[in-house]
């Protein structure tokens, strides 16, 4: 899942503790910056199974800490690049 509209103050914890309610999660990762650390303002969340990120989508929208927040589903190749050019 790719979801973007994050607070500053999100954590990957955060992320994990909100989008388990939905299924079993392989990963929720807050995209920083490289050089500042600071946060880019999405994250991607990896569910181990398809049945929660289906879920996640019937209910796109999310309030986290006061924001909302959207998510999406995000292709395999998609998520590959975007971590090649944030890691390059």
């Amino acid at each position: 899942m790719f979801i973007r509209g994050i607070g500053w103050e999100t954590t990957s914890e955060k992320l994990r503790t909100i989008f388990s309610a939905y299924g079993e999660l392989e990963e929720a990762i807050v995209i920083t910056d490289k050089v500042t650390t600071k946060l880019k303002g999405y994250e991607f969340v990896t569910f181990k199974h398809i049945d929660g990120a289906m879920l996640v989508v019937k209910e796109p929208s999310k309030k986290i800490n006061g924001r909302v927040k959207v998510a999406q589903l995000a292709a395999q190749n998609y998520v590959s690049e975007l971590s090649s050019a944030i890691l390059d």
